[in-house]
């Protein structure tokens, strides 16, 4: 029960009663909704007790934080300035160090001040840190070499280690993932004091999301204080499904992922129930479709969202839809099919007279073989040289620059048309 529960952070203000009687909604309202993609604890005792430590922690983001990042997106929209985000596809535990960190922020930091090099106007980075432990995965098992084991979906719920005991979903990761997000995002701070980074993840484990949920008085609003931007999935954005109506109640910006399978309808009611007021800096919009189905889908989901008049913010996702597995069954993506979708979404906005707010990639800081083409001529059979993703693959460091380049030289161009 939520009734008299104080979600506030008392370290910042005042603490305020909550009574749920008054509220339409409360950080506990998905419960009433399908919940997709969501694990079970075996240790129920165990997990409830972390959700309750959860409830009790300090925030990890601040709302002011949130408010400002707002600001950005909102800006960003109007194509004044732009968004990039990139990152791991999943971060690991192992990977929340000091030097790790570093080595990551630093990259970031690089790749953006490129970008606004290039660009000529501001850019805010968002990086998929401090938070990204979770993964949807399309198959609840994986089978190698005759043995079959529940699938990793993130070091928040269990280990990418194919054992039955790393499998395990284990509680305790809640805890953790808590703690290794304030720890990544008090080195990022560290590291980034001159140029504000902010951090991401897709809002997938509800009851970790939930817990993280607080109340601000001075506002009467709710906030997810695990992170200061958070998106649904394309696994999880049904209309009445726990994920909407968790989002719907939260003041954070939101990202909506969706590829084609999507309707004109479902993605305009989408927006409406999360963003009823039509806030500026709310929504991001995320396609990722394909590099050959985004010249066929994008402008209907342009020009829908368009005639409604919504504030929204497009950003382009060449990577989810570019996914492909090899004859060897490694999952890898094409450079020349991530910098062509990237390039048709930037035309496609230029001639529905839209703006492309942003870019989101994922990236390694390291020299990985995950993807293929680039300058450096990755081929298939060079993938198994540095494959160390724990989920999809991402763009070297090199690679990563070089999709920024094209980009910019792309963007350039058509500003002067």
């Amino acid at each position: 029960m939520l009734l008299q529960k104080d979600y506030t952070n008392t370290n910042n203000y005042k603490k305020f009663k909550i009574d749920s009687k008054n509220l339409s909604w409360t950080p506990d309202s998905w419960r009433l909704h399908p919940a997709l993609q969501q694990p079970t604890f075996q240790d129920a005792r165990l997990f409830q007790k972390c959700i309750k430590k959860l409830k009790e922690a300090s925030e990890i983001v601040s709302f002011a934080k949130i408010q400002e990042l707002k600001n950005k997106i909102a800006s960003a929209e109007k194509g004044k300035s732009f968004l990039f985000q990139a990152g791991d596809c999943a971060e690991l535990f192992k990977d929340c160090t000091f030097d790790r960190v570093k080595l990551k922020i630093l990259e970031l930091t690089k790749q953006k001040e490129i970008l606004q090099l290039g660009l000529n106007k501001e850019i805010t980075l968002i990086g998929r840190i401090a938070g990204q432990f979770a993964k949807p995965r399309s198959e609840s098992y994986e089978t190698i070499e005759n043995i079959t084991l529940p699938a990793y979906r993130g070091d928040i719920i269990n280990s990418s280690k194919f054992t039955y005991e790393a499998r395990v979903n284990n509680p305790i990761n809640l805890i953790k993932s808590y703690h290794k997000s304030k720890k990544v995002l008090n080195y990022a701070q560290i590291f980034n004091k001159n140029s504000n980074m902010y951090s991401s993840h897709e809002a997938l484990l509800l009851d970790y999301e939930s817990a993280l949920t607080r109340y601000d008085a001075r506002y009467n609003q709710f906030y997810n204080s695990s992170s200061h931007f958070v998106w649904v999935g394309e696994r999880t954005r049904q209309i009445n499904g726990a994920h909407i109506k968790y989002l719907s109640g939260i003041t954070n910006p939101i990202g909506i992922k969706f590829s084609e399978n999507i309707t004109t309808d479902e993605l305009i009611k989408m927006v409406e129930i999360l963003n009823p007021n039509q806030e500026n800096g709310k929504i991001v919009l995320i396609p990722r479709m394909g590099h050959q189905k985004i010249s066929d889908n994008l402008p209907k989901f342009i020009r829908s969202i368009h005639k409604e008049g919504f504030n929204v913010t497009w950003m382009s996702d060449p990577m989810h839809g570019n996914t492909e597995k090899t004859k060897k069954g490694i999952k890898t993506r094409s450079f020349n099919k991530i910098l062509d979708e990237l390039i048709l979404s930037l035309q496609i906005h230029k001639s529905e007279n839209s703006f492309l707010g942003g870019m989101h990639l994922e990236t390694s800081p390291d020299n990985v073989t995950e993807c293929t083409g680039g300058f450096q001529n990755i081929t298939e059979k060079d993938l198994l040289l540095n494959y160390q993703t724990a989920c999809d693959p991402r763009l070297n460091s090199l690679q990563t620059i070089e999709i920024i380049s094209h980009f910019i030289k792309e963007y350039v161009r058509i500003s002067n048309e």
